[in-house]
């Protein structure tokens, strides 16, 4: 380490913790250091004057200048160990109190007494506070009028003969004393002043960088939101398309589909055929999707209480034929008798979906197994459809439920990739329950249904 940073290190260097606290206990020191070297000057001419003839026989200049040092001296220690406020207000003091001296001692008019003042009033300023200057001037300009007025009366006696003397070379001590530290206020003051300017300039540097980064990114964000705004509307295009075909099927699949269910139903009264009865049914739950699908292009819906069991039934009879095709074995657990609150329509898709979906998983698969059950549970009912296919990749799970989304080829009829994003909003907005996927390659998928408590009634 070189000397200067040692010394900067011993008697300079701030040891306190916020910015502003190290900023006026910088300058104390620096303050400090430098009256100390001036005075430690000072006291080598002063003692080179009595020792080096003519002789000077003003001991008392030379006593008071060794005072300076040694208070000075002490006020650097104190600072030293940490108490750089209450040196700073002592310091501050010691100089008024020196100028007071020397004013009583002799006379209000003794210039060293007003540079000292002068010098007492610019320290406050810059080592306490702007407020404690003002009092500061306030005070010593109170002494210096209380002392014109006293020695004016008579009250006090100070030494004048000093105005008949020549000047002396301790009376240019004194002054050149008072000049530096009062040079070395202003070099600080004015250091300071400095280093702040270029802090409010590097600021502003800053926060006009910071503003033109932000006005970029506010001007890359709406070009981002217009272009997912423009990719939303592309997206929508089809579902537009897929509802103005829907009601156009709507229409001209209600009137055939009466007609077979009317004729159905009177050739049933005359051969009571099972498989009559079953494509009779099937006619009647496909009615049931026209009407439902009506009163939802009209914004109508129909919510009750419904059979969980016999909806899933219902669902179960009408894809066992296509499980049949595909050779995948459809298993059905226990169904727990339960009564669910909400368009019995909606949960016949949503069900129809998820057994769909996993009959097309299993078609390639090793083990042609899909499992469905149902099963009451402390606070939902709980509705799973196991698979043992090929699994969802991790990676593809996200975007699972986005409309339009979808693992299928696109050759694949089956996969417009609507079907579980409207699975996720029948679940999640009209019953008020819960969708939970888990997925595998060696296990395959399972998708878990959690319906809440107080939408079902035992």
């Amino acid at each position: 380490m070189k000397l200067e940073e040692k010394i900067f290190e011993l008697v300079i260097k701030p040891k306190s913790q916020d910015k502003d606290s190290q900023r006026q206990e910088y300058i104390l020191n620096v303050l400090l250091t430098g009256v100390l070297a001036v005075a430690t000057i000072a006291l080598f001419v002063a003692a080179a004057t009595y020792l080096v003839p003519p002789h000077n026989n003003r001991l008392e200049n030379g006593l008071i200048t060794l005072v300076f040092w040694i208070s000075t001296l002490v006020l650097v220690v104190v600072s030293r160990l940490g108490h750089w406020r209450v040196t700073a207000w002592t310091f501050v003091l010691f100089l008024s109190l020196s100028a007071a001296f020397f004013c009583l001692r002799w006379g209000f008019g003794l210039a060293v007494a007003q540079l000292l003042f002068c010098a007492t009033i610019v320290m406050a300023g810059v080592l306490l506070s702007a407020r404690t200057a003002l009092i500061f001037s306030g005070g010593i300009s109170a002494t210096v009028m209380g002392l014109a007025v006293l020695e004016g009366h008579g009250v006090i006696h100070p030494r004048s003969n000093w105005r008949l003397l020549p000047d002396s070379f301790d009376d240019a001590i004194a002054f050149a004393v008072i000049f530096s530290v009062i040079g070395l206020v202003a070099w600080l003051w004015n250091r300071e002043t400095d280093a702040s300017l270029k802090r409010a300039r590097a600021s502003e540097a800053e926060l006009q960088k910071e503003r033109d980064n932000l006005e970029l990114t506010v001007a890359q964000r709406t070009h981002e939101l217009k272009e997912l705004q423009a990719s939303r509307l592309l997206e929508m295009q089809p579902l537009a398309e897929l509802g103005r075909i829907g009601a156009s099927l709507i229409h001209d699949m209600s009137s055939p589909l009466t007609a077979a269910s009317l004729q159905l139903e009177l050739l049933g009264k005359t051969k009571q055929s099972r498989s009559l009865k079953v494509v009779h049914q099937n006619v009647d739950v496909l009615g049931k999707y026209l009407v439902a699908a009506r009163k939802q292009l009209q914004h109508a819906s129909e919510e009750s209480y419904f059979d969980v069991p016999q909806e899933l039934k219902q669902v179960i009879n009408l894809l066992r034929y296509r499980a049949r095709t595909t050779g995948v074995t459809l298993h059905v657990g226990r169904l727990a008798a339960a009564q669910l609150y909400g368009d019995p329509v909606k949960f016949h898709k949503i069900v129809a979906n998820l057994i769909a979906n996993a009959l097309d998983a299993s078609e390639s698969a090793p083990h042609k197994d899909v499992f469905v059950r149902l099963r009451p549970q402390a606070k939902n009912l709980e509705l799973s459809v196991k698979d043992y296919g090929v699994g969802i990749p991790e990676s593809l799970l996200p975007h699972l439920f986005e409309p339009f989304y979808s693992t299928k080829k696109l050759s694949d009829v089956r996969g417009l990739g609507i079907g579980l994003a409207m699975v996720k909003q029948y679940v999640e907005q009209d019953f008020g329950g819960q969708i939970v996927v888990s997925s595998s390659a060696k296990e395959g998928t399972i998708f878990k249904l959690l319906f809440p408590l107080h939408g079902v009634k035992k």
